[in-house]
């Protein structure tokens, strides 16, 4: 008689543990949308950014007058990272035919220097020389991974201990 009683919490333990496992399919399910999500994540994305202006030329006007000299939209420009600049280790140097001009801005440094090894492009979209101090725009075009959107990031959160 006293047995029974001791079945029975056995087999509450056991239902109630098997109402609370996971079902296999669920967790198969997950794991394929989870993978989706990682290779939406990867996939590239063209980034345009037109008449980005050149900082300090000011400092070089001498040297990017003359390097200048002749160039119109649509010549390219090099872009170069320079991460022992003392200023800002995301500065990136901007060369037009093969003379130190200026820097990218700060606000778009950041980005332009993590992405430059998917840049396709970086060519001059204008030049000001009306003043004593030539002012030049660059167009810079570059691949870079579309990343998680904000659904996708909460959802492999929220199921991460079944990845």
């Amino acid at each position: 008689m006293e047995a029974i009683p001791v079945v029975l919490i056995l087999m509450l333990v056991v239902v109630v543990f098997l109402s609370r496992r996971e079902d296999n399919t669920d967790i198969t399910k997950i794991k394929e949308k989870a993978h989706k999500y990682l290779n939406e994540a990867a996939e590239l994305i063209t980034v345009t950014h037109d008449r980005i202006i050149v900082k300090g030329i000011e400092y070089r006007k001498e040297q990017a007058r003359k390097a200048l000299t002749g160039s119109k939209e649509g010549d390219p420009v090099i872009l170069i990272p320079e991460p022992d600049n003392k200023f800002d280790p995301k500065a990136v140097k901007v060369c037009v035919n093969g003379v130190h001009v200026g820097y990218i801005p700060r606000y778009m440094s950041r980005e332009i220097a993590d992405n430059i090894t998917g840049l396709k492009r970086s060519v001059i979209s204008g030049v000001l020389e009306f003043t004593t101090i030539p002012s030049l725009y660059i167009q810079v075009v570059y691949e870079k991974e579309k990343g998680l959107s904000e659904e996708a990031t909460e959802f492999l959160l929220k199921n991460s201990k079944y990845l």
